[in-house]
């Protein structure tokens, strides 16, 4: 394995930085960042530069379902769109077919005729170098989703752990090569205090099912969560956070629970269980009010909003006063 370059190299993670995401009133659109992972994963199992859009139409749009926006998992669109960002995704022929108005495509079935890829000098570059793989992957996920989601869309897109990895090289030296890479590729402005501060108003206790799990004097199992995303412009505040244990976390961040305006619980409609813990752990927590943290400070409406409209799994409605 090699390390990464001073230039060239730093100049791939400056251009998938830079790609071009719709973004409208904090609406969410991975649609471009889940397309490059799907496509990183692809290139560290050994697969081909280029693919057609028709094998890439069902994993990506169930990517798009897990990850993104249930009602927004068109994965036409990225596959399409993408080849106008600087030169890191190339689509061969794309001149030949009609488009509409917006310059998209006016046939589904034109774009499946199609492949897309890594245009070949990106895709050799990144073959030669597996860590700026896993570079370019660190910076997609820092950018776009919540950390306790990083796990699950690498396993869905192919890619190990890239903790995992990056020890490894960090021990065998190749780091040294760039001594900032981590701190590049990480590079968030956030309140590194956040997650004390969520401990404290909360007490050490989870807002959703009252986990106050200790052993001696340490606190486990117990995470501070954003409630609108900081990759989606969340404030590290006590007004935007939650103390959930590590279940609940994920449940939150999945889609699976939410909050209403009266600050109770809701389950989404399509978590199913049948077993008798499900039922104790997640829908039994439907309507339960939750907890507030010390002084009143509880989650703003503004990011209770944001939550249910791009993370909650349920149909587009308005929130009920």
């Amino acid at each position: 394995m090699t390390g990464l370059g001073e230039t060239g190299d730093f100049s791939f993670l400056h251009r998938i930085q830079k790609i071009v995401v719709w973004r409208k009133g904090g609406q969410r659109a991975p649609h471009k960042p889940l397309l490059l992972l799907f496509a990183l994963g692809r290139l560290e199992n050994g697969k081909d530069r280029l693919v057609d859009f028709g094998s890439v139409e069902r994993p990506l749009q169930d990517l798009l379902q897990e990850f993104g926006v249930p009602s927004n998992s068109r994965p036409q669109y990225p596959f399409w769109r993408l080849r106008h960002d600087d030169g890191i995704w190339e689509v061969p022929g794309a001149d030949e077919i009609p488009v509409n108005s917006q310059k998209d495509p006016r046939s589904i079935n034109d774009l499946r005729k199609l492949q897309g890829g890594f245009p070949l000098e990106v895709y050799e570059e990144l073959k030669e170098n597996p860590l700026l793989v896993y570079a370019a992957a660190m910076q997609i996920l820092n950018a776009h989703f919540p950390l306790s989601l990083h796990e699950n869309i690498l396993t869905a897109v192919g890619l190990c752990s890239l903790e995992t990895d990056l020890i490894a090289v960090s021990e065998s030296g190749m780091v040294e090569v760039v001594p900032n890479l981590v701190e590049y590729v990480y590079r968030r402005v956030r309140d590194r205090g956040f997650a004390r501060m969520i401990r404290v108003a909360y007490q050490d206790c989870c807002a959703f099912c009252d986990w106050d799990g200790q052993i001696e004097e340490t606190v486990f199992g117990l995470e501070a969560a954003h409630v609108r995303w900081h990759s989606h412009a969340g404030p590290d505040t006590v007004e935007n956070g939650l103390a959930l244990c590590a279940l609940h976390h994920k449940a939150f961040d999945k889609g699976v629970l939410g909050l209403d305006t009266d600050r109770r619980i809701i389950v989404s409609p399509y978590a199913h269980g049948e077993s008798s813990i499900f039922c104790e752990l997640v829908h039994a927590l439907d309507g339960r009010p939750v907890r507030l943290p010390q002084a009143g400070r509880s989650v703003a409406s503004e990011f209770i909003d944001w939550h249910y409209r791009e993370v909650f799994r349920s149909s587009p409605q308005p929130l009920a006063s």
